[in-house]
């Protein structure tokens, strides 16, 4: 395909005898390598004061290449190493009657995967992004909670950012550890020195190859505060509702604030969750760096799976309103409908994020209360 602009009519009248006219200026045919390679030759001999862009077949990924001439008014693109084409900018006239002029950029090639863009808000929430913030406190064996929270996508208001009964499953495991801390405050202050830990588990795309580039839909964090009388866990957890690579730096800087109020940082499978993170710190030269001081708990366990069985076996809690082999099913109705992806649900891929994030944490108090645990590993 070839797209042409301001170029002489009998050079328009050439491609017509190879190609179909689809509208002024846009020449659709199937052409051999050879063929196209002459017409892009003679298009730039003849091109005048005009441009042209030519959408050429290749066996790259995307099956197509863009390459440009002279002066059009076309926007070529990057959008993740994808190359797209954006529609030309009409030209407005002021009150006055008068055009405004605009710049014609020439543009010959389109660099190969560069980074996308980031646009920085710094006046709240950034665009297309969700962030739920809960605090629980267990005070004479009751747990008092509170809730907020705060939306910069359109079609999720803050009024709908928490609910029932994915609530319910946060609150049961957050009484249960709260009140295991409250019963075993004189052992956690002696093990872990009236630390703050925090846990951390991020959710990614489905397909590994991309989720390792770093696109990035939910981080989730949870901080346990022993420094205060009556222990404290915080939850703060940012969502990316468009799923683009481009706003997973603002997530970071979103909850690297907290990093400074911890001791220690607790994740399951450091090699994933952890390189991911330093993939995008390193691939956008970010400011940002993770705690030093990070403990796995994949040493004590393979899976997930078997903390959890774990902390049932040792505490009576297991899920409730979400499983750990239905992640698909919830990633598929956070991804919304259709190639636009509507009505998105944060449901229950949110909650099934913030429990991945509470069971590292408690069996991690589970085991440091136990010496002849603490130094075994898998």
């Amino acid at each position: 395909m070839f797209i042409t602009e301001n170029v002489p009519i009998r050079l328009r009248g050439e491609l017509t005898k190879w190609m179909l006219q689809l509208k002024p200026g846009v020449f659709i045919g199937t052409l051999s390598t050879l063929v196209g390679e002459k017409l892009w030759i003679k298009i730039q001999e003849k091109i005048d004061n005009g441009g042209a862009i030519w959408v050429k077949a290749t066996n790259n990924e995307q099956k197509f290449e863009v390459q440009s001439c002279g002066e059009i008014n076309w926007s070529l693109r990057d959008f993740d190493g994808l190359q797209l084409i954006s529609h030309p900018n009409k030209k407005k006239k002021s009150t006055l009657g008068q055009s405004i002029n605009k710049k014609k950029e020439i543009k010959r090639t389109i660099p190969r995967k560069t980074i996308p863009p980031v646009t920085w808000d710094t006046e709240g929430t950034p665009d297309n992004l969700l962030i739920r913030k809960a605090k629980f406190t267990f005070l004479e064996s009751n747990l008092i909670f509170e809730l907020n929270g705060s939306s910069a996508y359109g079609e999720y208001p803050p009024d709908k950012l928490w609910s029932d009964p994915w609530l319910i499953e946060l609150k049961k495991y957050s009484r249960s550890l709260l009140n295991w801390v409250s019963n075993k405050k004189n052992t956690c202050t002696n093990l872990l020195e009236e630390r703050t830990l925090m846990s951390l588990d991020i959710e990614t795309t489905d397909y590994l190859p991309k989720a390792r580039e770093g696109f990035i839909n939910i981080i989730g964090l949870v901080l346990l505060n022993l420094k205060e009388s009556s222990p404290v866990l915080q939850f703060y957890q940012v969502f990316n509702m468009t799923r683009k690579k481009s706003n997973v730096p603002l997530m970071l800087e979103l909850i690297t604030s907290h990093f400074h109020k911890i001791d220690l940082l607790l994740v399951f499978n450091q090699e994933f969750d952890i390189q991911i993170l330093n993939q995008v710190i390193k691939e956008f030269s970010l400011k940002a760096s993770l705690p030093s001081h990070i403990v796995d708990l994949r040493n004590w366990f393979s899976s997930l799976a078997q903390l959890e069985d774990f902390l049932t076996k040792q505490v009576n809690i297991e899920r409730s309103q979400t499983k750990k082999t239905e992640f698909s099913k919830y990633y598929k109705l956070f991804k919304g409908k259709g190639k636009i992806g509507l009505d998105k649900k944060i449901e229950p891929l949110g909650t099934y994020n913030l429990i991945d994030t509470l069971t590292p944490l408690y069996a991690y108090l589970l085991i440091s209360s136990d010496n002849n645990y603490l130094g075994k590993t898998k």
